[in-house]
């Protein structure tokens, strides 16, 4: 056997072995809360965007979704951490805190997280240090509510329903507070432990409120047609800060597009995977807010107003 064809038989099997190497070279390791078309919108955003990063052969997913269970999130994060993965995301603020509490080296990206410093991920924003880097889920809380006064101006009392236990939403809630008195309106708050508390926190605001204000809360939003209901039967008009929430019947919402939110974590993972320490990584905030605006599902019995300025401003109605 001639010197060459050995040199070329050697380089064949490299070629092989390498191409073998690069096509499943890094492993992202997901975990996601709860099924929810919002939360599905940022995984599939993170998908493709490490696709366009160019990691579409590179990069191979294990995804886990814990059904809004807590106890099986922090189930899944030790598994992640078992399975030895490159990089984990934890969509929304239990599943970063949960993989967070494993203490590994892996590091770490969360995403769809409102405040990341009082969910004790980071310690500062500019310069996270350690392990864990992400892209926050800004909710403009004062032009929510001013877009609800907008269309209702007759609102002197708003309703929230809110998870107690979610540091995202008691963050949300002191915003609420602190901005509804600027528009002169009367906080009437509900905390729920559970989705099957929803019915009951929703019919305990009909006769207190002139409409209802839901955050970016994944036990709420995931009981999201039990609370359109209540609305739909005491004409109060429920208003949302997740844009999905309209096509099933919300009036309005005024929020990030999650598939962009997605997109710009997989760049933060993409960052990670191309040797970027996770701590060195800025955390981002996209504040390009969408408005979705549901024409089909308002009555006139909810005394609702549409300004010709504020369709204008919306991406999408529904008529």
């Amino acid at each position: 056997m001639s010197f060459l064809f050995k040199l070329r038989t050697i380089c064949t099997l490299c070629f092989f072995s390498c191409h073998s190497l690069i096509a499943q070279a890094y492993v992202v390791g997901i975990s996601q809360i709860a099924p929810h078309p919002s939360l599905d919108e940022i995984r599939q955003g993170l998908m493709d965007g490490l696709k366009e990063a160019g990691f579409s052969e590179g990069v191979s997913f294990k995804y886990h979704n814990a059904q809004g269970d807590w106890g099986t999130s922090a189930q899944i994060a030790k598994q992640l951490v078992g399975d030895g993965v490159d990089v984990l995301v934890g969509i929304t603020t239990p599943s970063a805190q949960h993989l967070l509490a494993t203490k590994s080296s892996i590091p770490i990206v969360f995403t769809g997280v409102n405040d990341p410093i009082s969910a004790r991920l980071v310690k500062n924003l500019e310069n996270p240090r350690g392990r864990v880097t992400g892209v926050m889920l800004y909710s403009p809380v004062e032009e929510q509510l001013a877009l609800i006064k907008r269309m209702k101006p007759q609102t002197e009392r708003l309703g929230i329903i809110y998870s107690s236990g979610e540091d995202n939403s008691v963050h949300i809630l002191e915003e609420f507070k602190s901005q509804a008195g600027k528009l002169k309106l009367k906080p009437v708050a509900v905390s729920i432990n559970n989705s099957a508390q929803i019915t009951a926190a929703a019919n305990s605001l009909v006769g207190k409120v002139d409409a209802i204000y839901l955050p970016t809360d994944n036990t709420v939003i995931s009981a999201l047609g039990a609370i359109l209901q209540v609305g739909k039967q005491a004409n109060i008009p429920v208003f949302t800060a997740d844009l999905e929430s309209v096509e099933k019947g919300a009036i309005a919402a005024l929020g990030l597009d999650h598939r962009q939110l997605g997109i710009a974590t997989a760049k933060m993972v993409a960052k990670i995977l191309k040797g970027e320490k996770a701590g060195n990584i800025p955390v981002e905030i996209p504040r390009e807010n969408l408005l979705y605006i549901n024409l089909n599902h308002a009555s006139d019995a909810m005394g609702l107003s549409f300004p010709v300025s504020t369709l204008k401003k919306a991406a999408k109605i529904i008529r």
